[in-house]
């Protein structure tokens, strides 16, 4: 539920401010909107997306320090997202997610 991805986000530590997650709630929605934490689309040529957020491969777990493993785990997959988003600024284009954060027009 939207109730349950909200909790999640605030066990992931993602701010609850414009700029942050209002704006990653939409792009899961847009990515995965069934919200299922093991959605898998294999056909992302970096390996798969994986998870609630649709991480690409496991570059960005292990780069943010998280166990590939648990890529269905939402708080993981989350805190792993927040990474991607600390670390390159924005969620369109070289940040992740460019094509749903250019159909909502997200920066």
């Amino acid at each position: 539920t939207l109730e349950q991805l909200d909790a999640y986000a605030r066990l992931a530590g993602w701010p609850i401010e414009p700029g942050w997650w209002p704006q990653m709630r939409q792009i899961i929605l847009c990515e995965n909107a069934s919200l299922d934490a093991s959605a898998f689309n294999r056909s992302d040529p970096n390996g798969g997306s994986f998870g609630l957020a649709q991480l690409n491969g496991s570059y960005h777990f292990e780069r943010a320090g998280e166990d590939f493993r648990l890529w269905s785990d939402p708080v993981v997959n989350l805190r792993t997202a927040l990474w991607v988003r600390t670390v390159y600024g924005r969620f369109g284009g070289q940040g992740g997610w460019a094509n749903c954060a250019a159909l909502l027009g997200i920066h």
